[in-house]
């Protein structure tokens, strides 16, 4: 008996962020109806081409109701609902109100406001300056005029362009009125998705909160953050990625494509997933190409660690000051270290497995507080470090060395760095 087996479509919610439109979210939406979903992306109240419309009255509530009123009037369930910038504010009130019509929570270099909190507690009190000053000299005291969007980390100068022409006044209420949390809110899944190439990076107290909260899931993307223009290919693949995790391995093993299971040979029959040549071959690092730091890591400046790291594939630790040439691999990340005899890292933990191969040379691996425990390995041998335990390695060959290191989990953390060289880290800061 051969039963047919699909993945139903999924419905998304995008909700933009201040002095934008719904139009920001045209290529992820145009991307999520080509792969067989919805994706709604309403604009807020007095904003984009409602403009005109635009009070000293609007504020937060009348953007909670906007998006409130679509989940209702569309019948909306099993939604992932996604946030970007100010829209946190809005999300964070709909997972209260609306938690059973969610299946999953995205908030994009978004505020994450706590019951009582006003947008303008949440930011840095020279944005919260700037915000204020603009409203009182150039929007009457209750209009804050969009910023420059430069400042959002965009390289490209036609979309600085694009963005120029399209923002719009933002209400200073919606900045200043506080959320009414309800008691007992969304307690699905949340993903929370930061710039990786914005620094300094305005959003980082809420990637440290959350980042060892086993309720959310912290993840990295390029971009800046205006990435819904910039990288919308990414954000797209990281939205059906979570989707997929929200519905649950097995189906998302199945994701676009018509698997059957064979009870009489006992095994799945289906066809491949589509993709396009250029996806795959956007997922293709060249080694000679990789981008390289000698200063990925705070230690570097140790005597002893120099050395240079190439970003090869996924996002990397939140500390880490270099990006892969492929960033869209899941749930792993590699690095390619090349070091001088006598140099390599310090010692050091992740939250995820971290497993070294020596490429050329021979490189020792140790382990423990002090390093006291070691191992040495030859051509493409190799040695998985556990998450939590304090690892470091150095070239012991007599000439320039390689080696692989392969880093595991969507999330990788943190670096956390042993006691041992905290002298040495804080003698080479001075």
């Amino acid at each position: 008996m051969v039963r047919a087996v699909t993945l139903p479509a999924q419905d998304f919610v995008l909700v933009h962020g201040a002095w934008h439109g719904g139009w920001c979210w045209s290529e992820v939406v145009n991307a999520l109806e080509s792969a067989g979903h919805r994706a709604f992306a309403p604009t807020l109240s007095g904003l984009g081409a409602g403009a005109e419309d635009l009070t000293r009255a609007t504020g937060l509530a009348d953007h909670v109701a906007d998006i409130e009123g679509l989940l209702r009037d569309e019948d909306l369930r099993d939604v992932v609902l996604v946030l970007h910038s100010y829209g946190g504010m809005i999300g964070r009130v709909l997972e209260g109100r609306c938690a059973a019509r969610l299946a999953g929570v995205v908030y994009i270099e978004a505020v994450v406001p706590e019951d009582g909190e006003a947008l303008l507690d949440l930011i840095p009190a020279l944005a919260r300056d700037n915000f204020l000053s603009a409203a009182r000299e150039r929007g009457e005291g209750w209009r804050i005029p969009p910023p420059d969007p430069a400042q959002f980390a965009i390289r490209d100068r036609n979309t600085i362009d694009y963005l120029s022409r399209r923002l719009t006044d933002q209400p200073l209420k919606a900045f200043t009125d506080k959320v009414t949390l309800e008691a007992s809110g969304f307690a699905g899944p949340k993903l929370y998705l930061y710039a990786s190439d914005r620094q300094p990076q305005p959003y980082q107290i809420f990637v440290d909160r959350f980042f060892d909260d086993d309720a959310w899931c912290v993840t990295a993307l390029t971009g800046g953050h205006e990435m819904m223009l910039t990288n919308p290919d990414g954000l797209v693949e990281t939205l059906l990625q979570f989707s997929m995790d929200v519905k649950g391995k097995e189906e998302a093993m199945r994701l676009e494509r018509d698997v059957e299971y064979d009870e009489k040979v006992g095994a799945y029959f289906g066809k491949t997933r589509p993709m396009a040549q250029e996806d795959m071959l956007g997922r293709v690092f060249r080694f000679n190409e990789l981008p390289h730091s000698d200063i990925a890591f705070i230690d570097a400046v140790v005597p002893g660690h120099s050395r240079i790291l190439m970003g090869a594939l996924g996002g990397g630790t939140s500390d880490e000051n270099l990006s892969s040439q492929v960033e869209q691999a899941e749930n792993y990340h590699i690095d390619f270290i090349r070091a001088n005899p006598g140099n390599g890292a310090a010692l050091h933990s992740h939250d995820s497995e971290e497993t070294f191969v020596c490429l050329t040379g021979r490189w020792k691996v140790f382990w423990g507080d002090q390093g006291e425990e070691s191992v040495e390995l030859g051509y493409l041998d190799g040695i998985c470090c556990p998450s939590g335990v304090m690892r470091a390695f150095e070239n012991i060959s007599d000439n320039e060395a390689l080696m692989m290191s392969i880093l595991g989990g969507k999330e990788p953390g943190h670096v956390v760095w042993a006691d041992s060289i905290r002298g040495k880290l804080a003698a080479a800061k001075e």
